[in-house]
């Protein structure tokens, strides 16, 4: 008679949960509501790298309607809450053009953009408890608005209720279009700062991503932000990066869904750099295309799968030592991986050419209006 394991036999139909992924994002967007969320906070001005001179310049040029919609958003004594707008621009389809970005956002339901700025008053496990009375305060229910800013008052700060006061005394429309508006008005009045800082944000977006290559999640979080120890939420499967040079050295934190995004304050590297200086890692990896075994390699591991050095070897006719030489190459260029076991196995790092693609287009793009 067979003999039987210990213990109850278990058929498990739970989905197994995802590992949470990493990415990074740039976008004219997002450095536009980093700079409305400075400048709803003038007391801040002076903690600022841009300096408190710039956004004093940069507000005396407003209308007075943009300067209610600073004050209308944000309530008597509180600073207003743009950067949980990050969300919304991070599902637009077009970020790299700020116009749309914002005609997006003029399409989405008031009750969507309403319902980020209700969010940013409550800590992500309030958001996820509270889901439905959120969704039907964002539609304009006043016995669920009435009802999220008891939770407020007792859960956040004085600054969290004077904030869901301010938005829940707002119809959701009219806090829509206000916001819209503002974004408009505010694209025009940074047309030259966009102009300058996207190269760089663009530079440093591809800087950090290289250096997180193969880090586990949470060490790659740490690096990307410059040092932010973050464990990963509940709910969250996704932590999204992005640069931005308005608010250095702050690094500002939102959240969406199962999305959790921090805006990093790019590298002065990056903003001093010569833009027409090739970035090194681009010219490696072109140093390391630029000869046929090395592609033929490539070839050969993105169409067939991982080899050894002796299966390269024979597949190019070439001695093993020149086969080495070869993978050293691709591999101190990011194009390929060595996996340590028995056998020493390389492969193509997943990705290689959209890497290729967009290193080469941040580049050539660095400096474009």
């Amino acid at each position: 008679m067979p003999a039987t394991s210990p213990g109850p036999r278990v058929l498990d139909l739970t989905v197994p949960q995802r590992a949470a992924r990493l990415e990074f994002d740039v976008s004219p967007a997002y450095e536009l509501i980093a700079v409305l969320q400075a400048l709803s906070s003038p007391h801040e001005w002076r903690t600022y790298e841009q300096g408190a001179g710039w956004f004093d310049e940069l507000r005396s040029r407003m209308s007075d309607q943009l300067r209610s919609q600073l004050e209308l958003v944000s309530g008597e004594g509180c600073r207003a809450e743009w950067g949980h707008l990050a969300g919304l621009i991070a599902e637009a389809p077009d970020r790299s053009d700020l116009g749309k970005v914002i005609d997006h956002l003029a399409g989405l339901p008031a009750a969507a953009i309403c319902r980020s700025l209700i969010e940013s008053g409550l800590p992500g496990a309030a958001r996820r408890e509270h889901a439905d009375l959120i969704d039907a305060a964002a539609q304009g229910d006043k016995a669920a608005r009435a009802r999220l800013r008891e939770i407020v008052a007792k859960d956040g700060d004085e600054h969290d209720t004077r904030l869901a006061d301010a938005i829940l005394a707002i119809d959701s429309r009219d806090l829509r279009d206000r916001i819209i508006d503002g974004l408009r008005e505010a694209a025009g009045l940074l047309d030259e700062h966009l102009a300058e800082v996207m190269p760089a944000l663009r530079r440093d977006l591809e800087l950090r991503r290289e250096r997180v290559r193969g880090l586990a999640i949470e060490d790659a979080v740490e690096n990307a932000t410059d040092g932010i120890h973050y464990a990963l939420e509940p709910g969250i499967r996704r932590v999204l990066i992005v640069p931005h040079a308005a608010m250095r050295p702050w690094v500002l934190i939102s959240e969406r869904l199962d999305t959790k995004i921090f805006m990093v304050a790019v590298s002065e590297a990056c903003l001093s750099a010569d833009l027409d200086t090739p970035p090194a890692r681009l010219l490696q990896m072109f140093k390391a295309l630029a000869e046929e075994q090395r592609l033929r390699i490539l070839r050969r591991l993105a169409v067939d799968g991982p080899a050894t050095l002796q299966e390269i070897a024979d597949h190019l006719g070439v001695a093993k030592s020149t086969a080495h030489h070869h993978l050293v190459q691709l591999r101190a260029a990011g194009l390929t991986v060595v996996d340590l076991g028995a056998e020493r196995d390389f492969r193509i790092r997943d990705g290689v050419g959209e890497d290729v693609r967009q290193l080469l287009e941040t580049y050539l793009r660095a400096g474009a209006k």
